[in-house]
């Protein structure tokens, strides 16, 4: 399993040049990053799992001047993994994976107004997120 989450993550940093994280965990920095979190998985049949995530940009800032620009140029990015193919498989020692782009979620982003107090944790006025839905299939035994 750590072998095909460690392809996935290193496919998603390739090609969007940014780090890639698994949640949870708090936001701790302002800078524009992706974020995957397990979503539930289902059954394909013949020995094979479907695991889902929520793929998620993720950045912080208090105001537009820099943190703007970083957020659209990620977003250009992943938009162009949703754009180029389906699918992309990926080897790896025993067997493959396959990521899925489902186009299921466009244009959601959004900012908030990041209002609330956590102690010693830094905080930023805006918090932006942006849903995107990504697979990962591969065999039950890889598991």
């Amino acid at each position: 399993m750590k072998e095909a989450l460690d392809a996935l993550i290193r496919y998603l940093e390739e090609h969007t040049g940014r780090k890639v994280l698994q949640d949870p965990q708090p936001l701790r920095s302002a800078e524009p990053h992706i974020r995957l979190t397990y979503t539930g998985c289902t059954d394909q049949g013949s020995g094979y799992v479907e695991l889902s995530f929520q793929l998620a940009i993720l950045g912080a800032g208090d105001g537009p001047d820099v943190f703007l620009d970083e957020i659209i140029r990620t977003s250009i990015a992943v938009m162009r993994l949703y754009g180029c193919k389906p699918y992309e498989d990926i080897k790896l020692t025993k067997g493959s994976v396959r990521i899925a782009f489902p186009d299921v979620m466009n244009n959601t982003g959004q900012f908030v107004n990041n209002d609330g107090t956590m102690g010693e944790t830094v905080q930023w006025a805006y918090v932006y997120s942006e849903p995107h839905y990504i697979t990962l299939t591969l065999k039950e035994t890889l598991v």
